[in-house]
């Protein structure tokens, strides 16, 4: 299966050397949840056997991580300027040991809601396959 001990290593690399997180993280507030069309429910029309992630749980003190055969995402529940929130990685893992971080969210007052967090990510990962896909197009 997944060898969490790996990615438990890539975690803690990418958090503790902030160069390798992408150029910003993101702060989620009602402009960016308007702008992704999160905000009308239900949201989306596919059944559980539809979706294209199906993901492996992994609950620890400090995170949670929920791994499938392309992604990896880390929740943690942190304390920023503004209060406690929820710092979420979504990363991309490869057969070669090869990881990157695509996206990188912070959750923190009213949007520090686990509906919000999981949409979000679900977005988030329509959003990298549609452009991977784009790029497919482009170059082949």
């Amino acid at each position: 299966m997944y060898q969490l001990n790996r990615f438990d290593k890539w975690y803690e690399h990418f958090t503790t050397k902030h160069s390798w997180l992408p150029d910003q993280v993101i702060d989620v507030d009602i402009d960016l949840l308007h702008q992704l069309d999160l905000l009308h429910f239900p949201r989306s029309n596919l059944s559980l056997e539809e979706q294209h992630h199906k993901f492996v749980l992994f609950q620890s003190p400090e995170k949670i991580t929920l791994i499938d055969h392309h992604f990896v995402i880390w929740i943690q529940q942190r304390y920023f300027s503004s209060g406690l929130g929820s710092f979420v990685l979504i990363g991309r893992h490869g057969i070669e040991e090869q990881m990157s971080i695509e996206i990188a969210l912070i959750f923190t007052g009213v949007y520090d809601d686990s509906i919000l967090i999981s949409n979000l990510i679900s977005k988030a990962l329509e959003e990298i396959a549609a452009t991977e896909k784009l790029i497919e197009k482009m170059s082949g």
